[in-house]
């Protein structure tokens, strides 16, 4: 897990969670977000966004 999600139709949805968090620890939670958020650096983005064009023109192509 890298994140934490709740119930948005749920009126005290964000509350709950945010109380279910601040209950834990946290550091196994931290090291995944950092783990997520380099896994989708700018290189990471930019070769994403780079094959998305190669595939949209190779289409376009054909």
């Amino acid at each position: 897990m890298n994140g934490y999600l709740f119930d948005p139709d749920r009126e005290d949805g964000l509350i709950v969670a945010t109380q279910n968090l601040l209950g834990q620890d946290t550091a196994h939670l931290k090291e995944r977000a950092r783990s997520e958020a380099e896994r989708w650096g700018w290189a990471e983005a930019t070769k994403q966004l780079q094959t998305y064009y190669d595939r949209v023109i190779r289409d376009a192509l054909s």
